[in-house]
């Protein structure tokens, strides 16, 4: 590595707290893009110092990424974060020519104010205080002050003429995300995989940010080797190579498709960083949560028994679905994928709803896995065992069925479902018929008591919104969903 790149590192530790959302879709599509332009032999580092370094033959580039789809860019922190980061070429300096760039997206663009200007009216030069550069930046100080210290000491005109920086508009997520597409077709044009196999073609880019991201979560000694362009593409060669591996590593990127479509929706409607942080948690943990869960097959039987249950379980059951081969597995998901998204961006609204302060969230503690099943945990909601489903809000009476054929195979049979739509809710029995699961059945005067051993509650899900513009905004399911009596009647 070169030197100057690990001197690029001091001072960057806020980047290494266990607790910080690190990155973010936007700022992943970037790094992959800029990857994609590169020579092989090109290292990317992620959150290593600044959102973006790469690291070429003869260039170091710096890259800050910001997306503010509602919003115009100040650049002043842009340019003095940029300006702090060249100076360190005064510990140790680097034959290669260094380069800084701010990647941005937004709707009502940048600020027009001029770096030169910005550093030299803001950080009034000072006496050195004989601390070094250095020093700073392992100082205890907090990132500003040292960022303020270090400007106001050794900032000079030279230096500034110097200081290579430009700035680059980018396209929104989606519109990004099918650019890079479009190029990784190009770069695997001759491999039959992406004209026969269905979606394919749509997970790619899902593929390719997963390698990406799971730098994220090495450690810093692993994280300081980097990504290199030639790994990214053997890594989706092995994708695309119709092996086991292969299809499972693909079905893994339809989760993380899924989990990208949604938080796209958020970064794009939400302005509120403490929320979209929430959101950047929560699809974090969702990612690693199911990727650690389906790697196993009897996992991934009971992912399908849980979210796509448009077939009744004479054709999809444990033992017809333990028979399939990895590739028949892959094309399942690929059916239900809009259900899985449908899903997990109602687990997210749910926990949003559920949690009572800003207490640490762990995704873990609301989805759990039974003999049959994933299955959703709420705090608030008295009942710990619920079934919800992948069921969109206007198939819910055709599908009630098809779950009720399912649910009472179970060994475990839940006490509640969370099922979307409207049509449906009230207390039921596992002794009914099937063609019973059709009509309201609620007379909202429940106790849970009262529930025998073989009856259970559907709870409609008319009050939980995840369609545009709705994921800043609270529902009022402490009087509707969490509890047994809705107060909507």
């Amino acid at each position: 590595m070169d030197e100057f790149i690990q001197v690029l590192r001091e001072g960057e530790e806020k980047r290494d707290a266990t607790e910080k959302i690190r990155g973010f879709l936007f700022q992943d599509l970037v790094a992959l893009w800029l990857l994609l332009q590169e020579k092989d032999g090109t290292e990317l580092y992620l959150e290593y110092a600044e959102d973006i370094l790469i690291n070429t033959s003869n260039e170091i580039k710096i890259v800050q990424v910001k997306y503010y789809p509602k919003s115009v860019i100040k650049k002043n922190e842009v340019y003095s974060d940029l300006y702090m980061q060249y100076l360190k070429k005064l510990v140790k300096d680097t034959s290669k020519v260094v380069k800084t760039y701010l990647y941005y997206h937004s709707s009502n663009g940048c600020d027009e104010v001029s770096c030169k200007d910005y550093i030299n009216t803001s950080f009034i030069k000072c006496q050195n205080n004989d601390m070094t550069l250095l020093n700073i930046l392992r100082s205890k100080l907090i990132y500003s002050d040292k960022k303020k210290n270090i400007i106001t000491q050794f900032h000079s005109l030279e230096l500034l003429d110097n200081f290579d920086f430009s700035q680059n508009s980018m396209p929104n997520i989606s519109d990004l995300k099918d650019c890079i597409k479009e190029e990784l077709i190009n770069i695997f044009n001759s491999n039959s995989m992406i004209v026969n196999v269905s979606g394919l073609k749509e997970i790619l880019v899902s593929l390719a940010v997963d390698k990406l991201q799971s730098t994220y979560y090495k450690n810093l000694e692993e994280r300081s080797v980097g990504v290199k362009k030639e790994e990214l593409l053997d890594c989706m060669r092995l994708a695309l190579s119709e092996s086991d591996l292969g299809y499972e590593s693909m079905i893994l990127a339809i989760i993380s498709d899924c989990i990208n479509e949604a938080i796209k929706q958020i970064e794009d409607e939400v302005t509120d960083i403490d929320l979209k942080n929430f959101y950047r948690n929560m699809a974090n943990q969702t990612k690693n949560y199911f990727h650690e869960k389906l790697k196993n097959k009897d996992n991934r039987f009971k992912f399908i028994n849980t979210v796509c249950n448009k077939e009744n379980i004479k054709k999809m059951n444990r033992s017809y679905y333990l028979t399939l081969l990895v590739k028949e597995e892959y094309l399942k998901f690929i059916e239900y994928k809009s259900r899985i998204e449908y899903y997990i961006k109602k687990i997210w609204k749910l926990i949003y709803n559920d949690r009572t302060s800003d207490e640490k969230i762990k995704i873990d503690d609301y989805i759990k896995l039974n003999q049959d099943c994933f299955f959703f945990k709420g705090v608030n909601d008295p009942c710990k065992f619920i079934f919800l489903s992948g069921v969109e809000n206007t198939e819910a009476i055709r599908e009630a069925k098809s779950i009720f054929s399912r649910v009472i195979e179970m060994e475990e049979k839940p006490r509640k479902w969370y099922l979307s739509g409207g049509k449906i809710r009230g207390k039921y029995d596992y002794t009914y018929s099937v063609n019973e699961i059709k009509f309201s059945k609620e007379n909202f005067n429940y106790d849970l008591d009262d529930f025998s051993s073989s009856e259970f509650f559907i709870k409609c899900m008319d009050c939980l919104n995840v369609d545009c513009e709705a994921f800043d905004k609270k529902d009022d399911l402490n009087n509707t969903v969490f509890v047994l009596n809705c107060k909507r009647k």
